[in-house]
């Protein structure tokens, strides 16, 4: 909004909507502008002389005045009410009913954990077995074992080498894992939480709220404050929940089997379960997004529920409940969390049928699931039902959420080519596992009238990972990380399919009973032979499809590693070729039929059960073993560089700053501007040049590098069109021709433009070679070109690099710049500045000391020293450092976090800041992607001179927000655009014509 007086006329203009222009009156006056939802209105000394609708309400970035400040602090002054609905604390009542709710919780957990004690002093504890009597380290042992025993029914597993290698391989990808889809986000998310007070989205949608699913954010945040912000130490929870995970898991499976499985069955089982686990765990749950925490949670429900109905514990049946709520409220995949309850229900169900009077059993399901009350405390204990609703509104109003139907994008992520989301690593454990849990379907019903009873741990996990796949429907998104909410039960599944199979088919028998009256039927049923050539033959397709999927990582630089960007490959063998995996297939199962026939004949009938078995093993062992050993190799390859993953190694803590050091940019503080050749000034092309020095946008002057500039911009000498200037100007332009310094250790030459590039404009860089006066032409190249063929178009002065592929071919000793502007359309003027010399620094040096810088969320994570802005009380610091994942012209364009449009954190500090985009390499790679750096000088001081005025207001949590943001869901959006249907009210006749 501006607001002028000149000549005693008042003009205001908001949004470039005119609200008054008109004289004053003499003498004094009072000219208010005020703003609210409505609209705008501007009085004169209390005469409305101007409105205007909420279309006219501004953004407000800074208030800048020309008029001095009068004695007294009288004169013109602002008030704002901010927008940071968002930012609440509970009431004491609230904080009373959530404390006593706790407590409620609590109880109930007691009273059932006295009912189980109750039970197994009646039924089978020993007569003393609670006494403290024994020796001192009896009394110390005791309460552990009974802690062990008692809840999990673990009776301390023999230590088995996977108990080893398991943790082992998670400390290790602790290190050296690449970063998660939104490893950079969420610890952003978390890490502005001190400073608001609540858990927001931070990067765009106005910091919208994110109620319910918070919970998981204040910890990180707490983690952050103690431990700092290096990749590998925010990683340490999910290590832990890695840790957790792996133990229930090796607890639930240690049952899962038939009693009376061999010594060599449990190993392999183990073993199985570890390769699985760690080849679904480590794609996916290493990092800071809430997929471990839920496949946490549906692992410690499953064994809790049935162990409780094993040993009659209701206790657990309780606190599988509570469990559940941690991993429904942790993200809106929580969904998953409900599979062990939803799958053992029936189960429960049953047991219940068994407690005495109908009151009892009432008030044993009441029991059971009290602690789901914990959902409201974790979801709703610092937010409210108002923030939820008011997020959605926001986000519905710029993005349409996915619902069950379009289930199907998910899984074209998986198997979208060349894409991250899609990588081998995330393709093989999903796979496998649809794959082992349509073999466990099918196994359920083969049981039936062949003798079979299939274990309840068997089943239960395969149902439980069913109803996972069927609840990832009901997210509201469809990304591929969230398949890392069934970490823990697929790789039960696939362990179990794997090596139950087989035991589970030896002892099956035909389903038409025995031979002749009184004859027990002992003859066992062999899977028909044609099946089971089929299955191994979709072991290997499914093995190619998933081995299809590139080696590529979210925003990774992929340094050091092999087969970036490729099909993994070792030697001749490559991952999508089905040949290699039939071949493979083939050779154990003629290793198979040897080993059965030689040391174990009874399980003859089974043989192709156990060949393919062991073919789905090998796979998941082969593409696990290139996943951890590819890294491992890239580790020790950028050992003396870098990467990101040895950097983590060398230095956890990231005291040198990580990614900050291997980003260097040109310095225009450094500039040398290259000298002209005095005899070599070429003429003009096409006889008198429009580009003039001064020619650029008014607002946006090129880099202080005490270089010459010339543009084609002309501005008009007064009025609205300022801003646009001249479009109609045409021509031609080159420069001097310049000496190439021989010399430029540790520097580039570089140039910079503003402008268009495209669509009639160019400009290129001409070298040539000097020889008695006369330049012979040895070369050339199109500088500030999109790779996509799009015209760049920003009055932005954007650096360009003058080496490499645009550098000077050999033997070219001197170079000039040529600049030619064809476009008559709005904006199509160019500017250009003289070359110069430019020493290389590293972003951390070049960053000013405590800056505020706008690093983009790809890789954030890879900046720890970067200060973020801060967003607080409902303002945005500014930022004067942008530094943007991506390598088209311009990447910022295509992030949400710099549009106006998507509520972005850093669009004011672009539309209000002299920007300069900074030629940028990635020291261990120049020829890659490194990302972009931005200056952003702000124009107005960055000092605030207004003073806060927090306010309270109590509302209850129910009561709907005021929509500040006039948010209108996009489906109503587009409603709006089409006009009414021809019989709706308002509908017109159909336009006149075919």
């Amino acid at each position: 909004m501006l607001a002028t007086v000149r000549d005693d006329r008042l003009s205001v203009v908001s949004r470039g909507i005119p609200l008054v222009e008109g004289p004053l009156p003499p003498g004094p006056c009072a000219v208010a502008i005020t703003g609210d939802l409505t609209g705008m209105t501007v009085t004169l000394d209390g005469r409305t002389v101007g409105r205007a609708g909420p279309e006219a309400v501004p953004d407000v970035d800074a208030l800048v005045t020309s008029v001095p400040p009068r004695p007294g602090g009288t004169g013109l002054g602002v008030r704002l009410t901010v927008d940071d609905q968002f930012s609440t604390s509970p009431t004491f009542l609230k904080t009373l009913v959530t404390a006593l709710l706790l407590v409620c919780v609590g109880v109930v957990l007691a009273a059932l954990r006295e009912r189980d004690r109750a039970v197994r002093a009646a039924r089978w504890e020993p007569a003393g077995w609670t006494t403290w009597t024994g020796s001192w380290r009896e009394r110390l042992t005791r309460p552990l074992g009974r802690l062990l025993e008692g809840p999990l029914g673990w009776r301390g597993p023999r230590p088995r080498v996977v108990d080893a290698v398991v943790p082992t391989l998670l400390v290790l990808w602790t290190f050296i894992g690449p970063m998660s889809d939104d490893d950079g986000y969420y610890a952003a998310m978390a890490g502005n939480v001190p400073f608001t007070g609540y858990v927001a989205n931070y990067y765009q949608l106005y910091n919208q709220g994110f109620t319910p699913f918070t919970w998981i954010y204040y910890v990180l945040s707490w983690w952050q404050g103690v431990a700092g912000l290096s990749p590998v130490v925010q990683r340490v929870p999910s290590l832990l929940l890695g840790l957790l995970s792996w133990v229930l898991l090796r607890a639930y499976v240690a049952r899962a089997l038939p009693a009376g499985t061999g010594r060599g069955r449990a190993i392999a089982l183990h073993a199985v379960v570890a390769v699985a686990f760690v080849a679904w765990w480590l794609p996916y749950d290493v990092g800071v997004r809430a997929e471990a925490v839920v496949a946490t949670s549906v692992i410690a429900s499953l064994l809790c529920l049935r162990v409780a109905l094993e040993r009659d514990r209701w206790f657990l049946a309780g606190l599988a409940v509570g469990v559940a709520s941690f991993g429904a409220t942790a993200a809106p995949t929580g969904f998953v969390a409900l599979a062990p309850l939803l799958a053992l229900l029936p189960a429960v169900w049953r047991r219940l049928a068994e407690v005495g009077s109908l009151p009892r059993r009432v008030a044993t399901v009441i029991a059971l699931a009290s602690p789901g009350a914990l959902v409201s405390v974790l979801a709703f204990a610092d937010g409210s039902l108002r923030d939820f609703v008011r997020a959605q509104q926001i986000f519905l109003g710029m993005q349409a959420q996915e619902t069950w139907y379009s289930e199907i994008v998910r899984w074209s992520f998986l198997l979208d080519d060349g894409g991250p989301m899609g990588n081998y690593a995330k393709r093989y454990p999903v796979l496998l596992g649809v794959l082992a849990l349509g073999c466990l379907l099918v196994l359920v019903a083969l049981a039936r009238g062949r003798g079979l009873r299939v274990p309840p741990r068997f089943a239960a996990a395969g149902w439980t990972l069913l109803l996972g796949f069927a609840l990832l429907w009901l997210t509201p998104s469809k990304w591929t990380h969230h398949f890392g909410t069934l970490a823990t039960v697929g790789p039960a599944v696939i362990a179990l399919v794997v090596v139950g199979a087989p035991v589970l088919l030896r002892d099956a028998r035909p389903p038409e009973g025995p031979d002749g009256p009184g004859d027990p039927d002992r003859s066992p049923w062999r899977p028909p032979l044609p099946v089971m050539v089929g299955v191994g033959l979709l072991v290997a397709v499914v093995a190619a499809l998933a081995g299809h999927g590139d080696h590529n990582w979210p925003y990774s630089w992929m340094l050091g590693l092999p087969d970036a960007f490729q099909v993994p490959r070792v030697a001749f063998f490559s991952f999508d070729q089905p040949v290699w995996w039939l071949l493979g297939g083939m050779v154990l199962a003629v290793a198979t039929l040897l080993v059965v026939r030689w040391r174990a004949p009874s399980w003859r009938p089974v043989v192709p059960v156990i060949a393919v078995s062991l073919t789905a093993a090998a796979v998941l062992l082969v593409s696990t073993t290139y996943l951890v050993g590819s890294f491992v190799l890239a580790t020790a390859r950028t050992a003396d560089g870098y990467s990101p993953w040895a950097d983590a190694v060398r230095d956890p803590l990231a005291s040198d700053c990580a990614a900050a050091r291997q980003i260097e940019v040109l310095d225009p503080a450094t500039a040398r501007p290259l000298a002209p050749v005095p005899f070599l000034v070429p003429p003009p092309p096409g006889g008198t040049s429009v580009f003039v020095p001064g020619g650029w946008f008014p607002s946006s002057p090129p880099p202080a590098t005490g270089a010459e500039a010339w543009g084609s911009f002309v501005p008009p000498a007064s009025g609205p069109g300022i801003s646009a200037g001249s479009d109609g100007t045409v021509g031609g332009f080159s420069t001097p021709w310049y000496a190439i310094p021989a010399d430029r250790p540790g520097a580039a030459m570089t140039t910079s433009v503003s402008g268009r590039t495209g669509d009639g404009n160019t400009l290129r860089v001409e070298y040539g070679r000097e020889i008695g006066g006369v330049v012979v032409p040895v070369g050339g190249q199109a500088l500030d070109v999109d790779t996509e063929g799009d015209a760049v178009d920003s009055t932005i002065w954007r650096s360009q690099l003058l080496e490499d592929a645009n550098g000077p071919p050999t033997g070219a000793t001197v170079l000039r710049l040529v600049a030619e502007d064809t476009s008559v359309a709005p904006g199509g003027w160019l500017a250009v500045s003289a070359p110069t010399v430019q020493r290389w620094t590293t972003l951390a040096d070049y960053s000013r000391p405590g800056e505020a810088s706008a690093v983009s969320w790809q890789y954030s994570f890879l900046f720890p020293c970067q200060r973020k802005p801060v967003q607080a009380l409902g303002i945005n610091e500014p930022a004067t450092l942008g530094v943007v994942w991506g390598d088209r012209p311009l990447a910022y364009r295509f992030d949400g976090i710099w549009q106006t449009g998507r509520g972005g954190l850093f669009a004011q500090s672009l539309r209000d800041s002299e920007v300069t985009e900074l030629t940028t390499r990635l020291r261990p790679a120049p020829d890659g992607a490194s990302g972009q750096v931005y200056r952003l000088d702000p124009l107005v001081p960055l000092a605030p001179s207004y003073r806060v005025d927090p306010r309270r207001e109590v509302v209850s949590g129910w009561s709907p927000a005021p929509n500040t943001t006039m948010s209108v869901p996009l489906d109503e959006q587009e409603a709006a655009a089409a006009g009414p249907a021809a019989d709706e009210p308002g509908a017109g006749p159909p336009p006149a014509g075919g």
